[in-house]
């Protein structure tokens, strides 16, 4: 828990670090992870997400609900296999509308670690791994996906309090707490 005083030494605000995460190693499971359009989420004794994929529309997907308006920081290891080209997809969705106009796309094209930064509006997201390219069409590819993390730190007003000039704390509404302040960080 963190606090905001005044020149005086009263506390003015009292909040704490809120953070969400998700930390998928792949170590025993895929929990929340599918495939759609005959994409394959396969995991065996290698530990990681193997994306098996057929034709460009089929995709391994999850779904996650997010703080909306504040960062969100994804981390994941890629490895290619024999996937020439892939993409990493999210797209968020507001007021229960997928919003296409704000989807983002990352190309794969390299084994690597990935780092990457994003603020959405909505509350709710779909991260999507897709076969990149239609040339090879018919052709089971494969690439993996390893330590894969999300990440959304923002704050909690736990507590606000006004005070007089001379000191006296107002009374009546100073328990009221009825936002959250990512500023204040």
């Amino acid at each position: 828990m963190y606090q905001y005083k005044d020149h005086l030494g009263n506390v003015r605000v009292s909040y704490k670090e809120n953070t969400s995460r998700v930390e998928d190693d792949f170590s025993t499971s895929t929990d929340g992870w599918g495939g759609t359009y005959g994409g394959s989420y396969i995991n065996n004794n290698n530990q990681k997400l193997n994306i098996v994929l057929l034709n460009k529309s089929h995709k391994t997907d999850k779904y996650l609900t997010i703080e909306p308006n504040t960062p969100l920081h994804i981390e994941f290891d890629y490895e290619k296999g024999n996937m020439e080209k892939s993409h990493f997809i999210i797209i968020e969705r507001k007021d229960g509308i997928w919003q296409s106009a704000t989807r983002k796309v990352i190309n794969l094209t390299t084994n690597k670690h990935y780092k990457l930064d994003f603020t959405f509006t909505g509350d709710y997201i779909r991260v999507i791994f897709e076969k990149g390219d239609a040339s090879d069409k018919g052709t089971f590819t494969t690439s993996y996906v390893d330590n894969f993390k999300l990440r959304q730190n923002g704050l909690e007003i736990l507590e606000e309090n006004n005070f007089y000039p001379f000191g006296l704390k107002h009374k009546g509404y100073n328990n009221v707490v009825n936002s959250s302040n990512s500023a204040l960080k």
